[in-house]
């Protein structure tokens, strides 16, 4: 009983355990429902904080943003040569990063340092007036901007000029010129070392466009569009007035005069300086109107490169006669503060809601392509043969207002085919025509075409260097194939000969004519078959009182003296025109046509004024596989170039200075230096034979440029001008041939191994100058590739009389170098290598100091009266701050 009793108890008592445990199992399977529900209403709680707080964020981060730009407007605003700074800046960024002006790096930190450094000067010793910082540092902008030189002193000259004007030339409280323009226009015409450059920026479309908007945006603040507008207005008027009303020139002939960087910098930059300006406004409308009027017929008339800032030069002088007698606000810098940003907003004038919209169009309507339609003249034909004219050549001598224009061309026909048609100046006199011999066209092609130079390495296991070097010469030339039409007949030629010449086989004429279409008529009736496009250039040529060079073969004369190819032709002629008509020469040409173009001066290298002049890439280390066709790698490298930098730019290929005095006169050489005979040959009639053994005397150097032109990319003919840069630049092309074996120490491993690395990046450079494929040539990444295991004879040879020369002999001959430069008694010939004296050769490796001892003394020994000129402007800055 007791047993089956207590069983009971137990049965009862694991029921109730089981029922609570199940109860409890209920109860918190309930709770973690609930706490699931909690903590999911947590998350979503969470998650709205967290975009609560983001959104909250970005709205103070956006109210920050917007602050921070209030003040940023609010600043640019409250002067408006903040925008100019900006602006100008980044131009000068442009230019430098772009069109590539690393290379006057050193002369723009020299510029900015002498305006700001003179400007806290002057502001010391006069009125405490620091904040005109600002105005220095646009003056060093523009100067940087609108001015080339050789030197960095030459750059701190103009600053000096620019700032010091401010302080020396002021009436009531007004300077009377632009200083940015008062130092360049001095500084070009007195250093004789510093230039204008229009052609740097290039000539696009699209200059005019960002210049033009972001010029607005100055003027608008400064309140000088009225200004702006009246120069280029009168500007633009006169110069289409001339060429496309009155001479007949297409419209792109127009509009590549308004795509210059700097005509366009200084119609909202330089003119429109409100401190220099007349303060009334409608005088100041018409004296900058009568400045673009000046500076047309400068440009025109008297060829004057940089007209527009000479013609401000000039006008400036009248300004204070003009604010005297006409009276108006004058303008102060600080007169734009951030509490005017609060003023009641004034309602524009209509006609200038209408010139920002005009101007947009204007650009648009500028940047539309052109219209697709060789050499100074272009080639006919009688009957109805057919012409073919392949790359041309050109030798141009400038000297002062004369100019010497040799020709040659490849032309390649029967002698009775041709003809010749060239635009000149002047009526030539038999005197001023010659005929030259082609060989002094491959002298020169020769001597300055581009070249490939080889290194040989040194054997990390020996102990001896060799170096080897070679030139080659190369030119490449395109065909073009020209196209006729017959000319309808007219009653009357109205054509004169002015002169007719036998010269040579030659036969000329030189024809005047009142109408492009009597010499047309004239030409056709007398057996010229003229291309039909020729109407076009002609009459421009024409109305500009030009006279024509009129040249055919004489058959008889030509057979019996058994020549197989024409000779080059040579004229000469007095005019401040420096320039080669190409324009004609396009009318014969269906594609792109080739021109070299070697210029000799005595100033300087030459460049195209209205051409951007670019430098093809040079000093670049190239594989060895190049040499067995340099040519062809030079043709490809040229094309890419062309490619890249643009289709209407003039390419730099040499210049050189070849005076008597320079012992250098290549490093390497692809062909020998000209010679006297050949000089005077081309027409620099003021070299003289040398004394004391030199070769000649007398200062000289040549530029070779090489254009690739057609009738779309270049509206105008080839304007040129001689500048004092005399930095030698040459396509100069590396090679290094691998070291000869065995390489049997550990430097010779680590050699190799740098080997592989040093081919990959030659295979690179040549991509990228070339643009050919990498892959092609990986097997030239193979060591074999180009390894020998013995020295060659002649390098043995060559090593052993190296290693016998002494040393103290080239010593020796540095110092006679460096004495004469300072005695001036440097001539050719005492120093060039020579057979005897072979250990000259060395001597060339330390032509830079000798060549920046020339420079150096050169310019202290011309120019110290510059510093008279600086002197002067201190003491008129002390008299007018004592009157003040």
């Amino acid at each position: 009983m007791i047993s089956a009793k207590w069983d009971g108890r137990r049965l009862f008592r694991s029921s109730l355990s089981l029922n609570a445990l199940d109860k409890l199992f209920q109860y918190t399977g309930e709770v973690l429902v609930e706490f699931r529900c909690l903590v999911h209403q947590f998350c979503q709680i969470t998650k709205l904080m967290e975009n609560a707080i983001q959104r909250s964020a970005v709205q103070t981060a956006i109210e920050k943003n917007s602050l921070r730009l209030q003040h940023v407007i609010v600043f640019l605003k409250k002067d408006g040569r903040h925008y100019q700074i900006i602006f100008l800046s980044s131009f000068l960024i442009f230019g430098l990063f772009r069109l590539g002006w690393f290379e006057y790096s050193l002369n723009f930190t020299a510029t900015f340092f002498a305006c700001i450094g003179t400007q806290l000067l002057l502001s010391l010793l006069s009125n405490k007036d620091y904040s005109s910082v600002k105005s220095a540092l646009i003056s060093a902008l523009s100067i940087c901007l609108m001015m080339k030189s050789n030197f960095a002193l030459t750059a701190v000259l103009a600053s000096v000029l620019s700032i010091g004007s401010k302080f020396a030339f002021r009436i009531n409280g007004k300077h009377i010129f632009n200083p940015t323009n008062f130092g360049i226009v001095l500084t070009v015409l007195l250093s004789g070392d510093a230039w204008i450059s229009p052609g740097q920026w290039g000539s696009h479309g699209m200059w005019i466009f960002i210049v033009g908007t972001l010029g607005f945006v100055v003027l608008a603040n400064v309140k000088r569009v009225d200004t702006a507008m009246a120069f280029l207005l009168s500007f633009s008027a006169v110069m289409f007035f001339r060429s496309i009303i009155y001479q007949g020139w297409p419209l792109d002939f127009f509009f590549q005069q308004f795509s210059s960087g700097t005509l366009l910098l200084f119609t909202f930059f330089m003119i429109t300086d409100p401190v220099s300006s007349p303060s009334n406004k409608f005088v100041r409308i018409v004296w900058a109107a009568t400045t673009g009027v000046f500076a047309a017929i400068l440009q025109f008339k008297f060829w004057v490169n940089g007209a527009p800032l000479y013609a401000l030069f000039i006008l400036s002088l009248f300004t204070p006669l003009l604010d005297k007698l006409f009276s108006g606000k004058p303008f102060r810098w600080n007169s734009f503060h951030a509490m005017s940003l609060l003023k009641p907003k004034v309602k524009t004038p209509a006609f200038l809601k209408l010139i920002v919209p005009s101007f947009i169009l204007l650009t648009a309507f500028l940047m539309l392509p052109a219209r697709s339609e060789a050499f100074c003249g272009f080639y006919v034909a009688k009957a109805d043969a057919s012409l073919f004219n392949k790359a041309s050549q050109v030798i141009l001598v400038r000297d002062g207002e004369k100019t010497v224009v040799t020709m040659s061309s490849d032309y390649s026909g029967e002698p009775n085919h041709f003809a010749m048609v060239v635009p000149v100046p002047v009526v030539l006199k038999k005197s001023d025509i010659k005929i030259v011999e082609k060989k002094l066209f491959d002298s020169f092609d020769a001597y300055s075409g581009p070249r490939l130079v080889e290194y040989w390495d040194q054997n990390p296991c020996w102990d001896r260097l060799e170096i080897q070097e070679d030139a080659l010469p190369t030119m490449f030339k395109s065909e073009s194939r020209t196209t006729t039409s017959e000319i309808k007949q007219e009653n009357s030629y109205k054509v004169k000969i002015e002169a007719k010449y036998a010269v040579g086989e030659y036969d000329i004429l030189i024809l005047s004519a009142e109408e492009s279409s009597g010499l047309e008529r004239w030409l056709t009736d007398h057996g010229y078959k003229i291309p039909e496009k020729a109407k076009e250039v002609l009459e421009p040529y024409v109305k500009n009182n030009l006279k024509f060079f009129v040249v055919k073969i004489n058959l008889e004369k030509f057979n019996s003296e058994g020549r197989g190819s024409l000779r080059p032709l040579q004229i000469s002629f007095s005019s401040p025109r420096f320039m080669l008509p190409i324009r004609l020469g396009m009318a014969n040409a269906s594609g792109s046509q080739e021109m070299i173009v070697y210029a000799l001066s005595s100033k300087g290298r030459v460049e195209t004024v209205n051409y951007r002049t670019v430098k093809v890439p040079t000093d670049r280390n190239i594989p060895e596989f190049i040499a067995s066709d340099f040519s062809g790698f030079y043709k490809a490298v040229f094309d890419r170039t062309f490619e890249r930098e643009g289709k209407n730019n003039v390419y730099l290929e040499y210049s050189w200075d070849i005076s008597g005095r320079n012992f250098v006169k290549c490093d390497p050489c692809a062909g020998n230096p000209p010679v006297y005979a050949d000089i005077k040959m081309a027409g620099a009639d003021w070299i003289i034979p040398g004394r004391n053994g030199s070769a000649y005397e007398g200062e000289l150097f040549i530029t070779r440029l090489h254009v690739r032109y057609d009738r779309k990319n270049f509206p105008q003919d080839l304007i040129f001008q001689e500048t004092p840069n005399k930095d030698n630049f040459q396509l100069r092309y590396v090679m290094n041939h691998p070291a000869p074996g065995p390489f049997d120490c550990a430097e010779g491993k680590r050699y190799l191994k740098e080997l592989r690395q040093r081919r990959y990046k030659e295979l690179q450079e040549l991509s990228f100058l070339t643009g050919w494929d990498i892959d092609r040539n990986r097997d030239y990444l193979q060591l074999p590739y180009g390894i020998i295991d013995e020295m060659p004879v002649n390098r043995k040879d060559r090593i052993d009389k190296t290693a016998m020369l002494d040393t103290s002999i080239v010593n020796q001959k540095i110092t006679q170098i460096i004495d004469a430069v300072g005695k001036k008694q440097l001539n050719a010939a005492s120093v060039l290598p020579t057979d005897s004296n072979p250990d000259l050769n060395l001597v060339a490796t330390n032509k830079d100091a000798v060549e920046s001892t020339v420079s150096a003394s050169h310019f202290q020994g011309d120019q110290k009266w510059l510093l008279a000129l600086i002197s002067i402007i201190m003491i008129l800055f002390f008299i007018n701050r004592k009157q003040s």
